[in-house]
């Protein structure tokens, strides 16, 4: 079993690494525009500014260009959902694990306490 030092030591460690996590699922949030709504999250797509270009006007009528612009569209909003599960997969991993290390840190000093009488 681990030292009492080294196991505050290891918790403390672990408590940085989910405050990073923490920070990098929020970056993600607040960068893709993704809605927490529990189990029925959604990205809110981003609003597309008017192009400058002329030409660029008409291919936005273009329903050959349209298609092709949805299809991409829809492929971002993918990429963008996996990286927000996987860092919010990530963040639930080490909060759980720093949750367990908690209870083992406590018994731990519970013990000694009971050992001090």
């Amino acid at each position: 079993m681990l030292p009492l030092e080294e196991m505050k030591k290891a918790v403390m460690e672990q408590e940085m690494k989910v405050e990073e996590k923490r920070k990098a699922l929020a970056s993600i949030v607040r960068a893709k525009g993704i809605i927490y709504k529990g189990k029925n999250s959604m990205i809110e797509p981003q609003g597309h500014a008017p192009a400058a270009d002329p030409d660029a006007a008409e291919a936005q009528v273009d329903p050959g260009n349209q298609a092709e612009m949805a299809r991409k569209d829809a492929e971002e909003r993918g990429r963008d959902a996996m990286a927000y599960i996987d860092a919010k997969q990530d963040f639930e991993t080490d909060q759980n694990l720093l949750h367990y290390m908690r209870i083992k840190l406590d018994a731990e000093r519970q013990k000694r306490r009971i050992e001090e009488r």
